[in-house]
């Protein structure tokens, strides 16, 4: 169950995420900190029987069971709202949801290949590994609406209440994140008991209107390559997401070298444009 998996935020640095996690979700992007929640559909029956279940994308499809709302075999997708976005350096909130500003997105396209079950004092857990996965944001008017559940997805990149909005940031999952295990986009491990877990991942922009701010290629993974963001995400089910058909709700961080003090401010022109156009629209 992946960002459990991703879902869960990212600290753009993105935070994104698979599995639905407690607590709230981060993205880190250099000195800017963003704080996401988000829900994830994901994959999770692999049973608890310990041993290596699936090695390859097609296997882990069958084994892991369906995905409600999933596309092109995806093992995990979802949506996340960005609750503020901070400057790490000074801790200093520059943009918090609401009065008409909302940025929220949707995540998909990760595909299990590898899982294991292992069993320790504290009960069975699974581990996954990952290939592909993107994230897009959008700036909206209004914030997204959970309780839509998996049927709220009406196409591969899209749903509904977010995907019409203003393109911020896209985004792909990059190969890299384990060290001597270079295709994986994206690991994860969760207590198969309560389906809690941890996940990260590394990300690369891809467009957007904040593509350049972003697109750093700063950080290096434990294969030598080179990535703009890095996601870390805790999830969990939850009993209110599982009623509107989620698996989890997850929370995350995500990291990235600090842009130059221009960049900065060009994310405060960038929200405060956006702004002005709402207001002159209405």
């Amino acid at each position: 169950m992946n960002i459990k998996k991703i879902s869960t935020a990212v600290a753009l640095a993105f935070a994104v995420c698979t599995v639905a996690s407690a607590g709230p979700v981060i993205l880190e992007s250099g000195n800017l900190k963003f704080t996401v929640a988000n829900y994830d559909s994901a994959a999770v029956g692999y049973g608890n029987t310990a041993g290596l279940v699936c090695t390859t994308a097609a296997t882990c499809a069958t084994a892991g069971g369906a995905v409600p709302g999933g596309v092109a075999g995806e093992s995990s997708w979802g949506i996340f709202s960005i609750s503020s976005i901070s400057e790490i350096s000074t801790g200093t909130t520059i943009w918090s949801a609401g009065a008409g500003q909302y940025l929220t997105g949707m995540f998909g396209g990760l595909q299990d290949y590898e899982v294991q079950v292992t069993n320790s004092i504290t009960g069975p857990s699974t581990t996954i590994l990952d290939s592909g996965g993107w994230l897009n944001m959008y700036m909206n008017s209004t914030n997204y609406t959970p309780a839509d559940g998996p049927g709220g997805r009406t196409g591969q990149y899209a749903y509904t209440g977010i995907t019409g909005g203003t393109l911020m940031l896209s985004a792909d999952f990059s190969p890299g994140i384990l060290g001597g295990i270079p295709a994986a986009t994206y690991t994860s491990t969760y207590q198969d008991a309560s389906i809690g877990g941890t996940g990260e991942g590394y990300m690369d922009v891809t467009g957007g209107a904040w593509a350049s701010q972003l697109a750093t290629d700063s950080l290096t993974d434990p294969n030598g390559g080179n990535h703009d963001l890095y996601l870390g995400t805790q999830f969990a089910a939850n009993a209110t997401a599982t009623a509107d058909g989620w698996t989890v709700i997850s929370a995350s961080q995500v990291f990235g070298a600090a842009p130059e003090p221009a960049s900065l401010a060009l994310f405060g022109l960038g929200l405060a444009g956006l702004a002005f156009l709402r207001r002159r629209r209405t």
